[in-house]
């Protein structure tokens, strides 16, 4: 799934928040918000803003400017297990990985996450923005911690903050996230 882009009239942005907010309370606390600038923020701002917004509240928030990430699924805590809201569980093993996992090898459909490092502060979504009439859909991964270990700046360790950035490859992720965005096309 690359960028995609809908004009409003195409997709159900709503019965998305939603749905996306009511299965994703599900693994984690705050599984959509808004922020306006996606490579620096504070995490901590976002949880006391949104924790409780109504869809209504990130509809606005989208449509005056802000970007919003839903999240697709939790931050791997039960590894290799990872829960969606798509009410699927998928694995994370690395190919390296794979005699530890599968006796025989894995099965000839089984995709690896070699590229994506999931942890507790780090978890995979869709980045939404709404511009000149237009929402585009991004694949985008949240690092709670952008400054730390795993984050996009693990150089810059004197500062805490969180970022979004962009993904092509989801690995393991990409069709069902794919097929979830199905659902809300009109």
């Amino acid at each position: 799934m690359k960028k995609l882009t809908f004009s409003l009239e195409q997709f159900d942005l709503k019965k998305f928040l939603e749905e996306t907010s009511k299965h994703g309370k599900n693994i984690l606390n705050v599984p959509v918000f808004a922020v306006e600038n996606i490579e620096e923020f504070d995490f901590d701002v976002c949880v006391e803003e949104y924790e409780n917004s109504s869809i209504d509240v990130f509809y606005q928030e989208l449509l005056n400017g802000k970007y919003l990430f839903a999240s697709f699924c939790d931050c791997g805590v039960n590894y290799p297990d990872v829960a969606c809201i798509d009410g699927n569980v998928y694995q994370t093993i690395e190919e390296v990985e794979e005699e530890d996992y599968f006796d025989d090898g894995a099965p000839a459909d089984f995709v690896f996450t070699n590229k994506i490092k999931l942890g507790e502060e780090s978890n995979i979504g869709y980045l939404l923005k709404y511009e000149n009439g237009q929402l585009t859909i991004h694949k985008a991964q949240f690092y709670m911690d952008a400054a730390g270990g795993i984050g996009p700046c693990s150089t810059r360790h004197l500062t805490a903050f969180s970022a979004i950035v962009i993904i092509e490859d989801v690995e393991v992720f990409e069709k069902p996230m794919q097929n979830y965005l199905h659902n809300f096309i009109k």
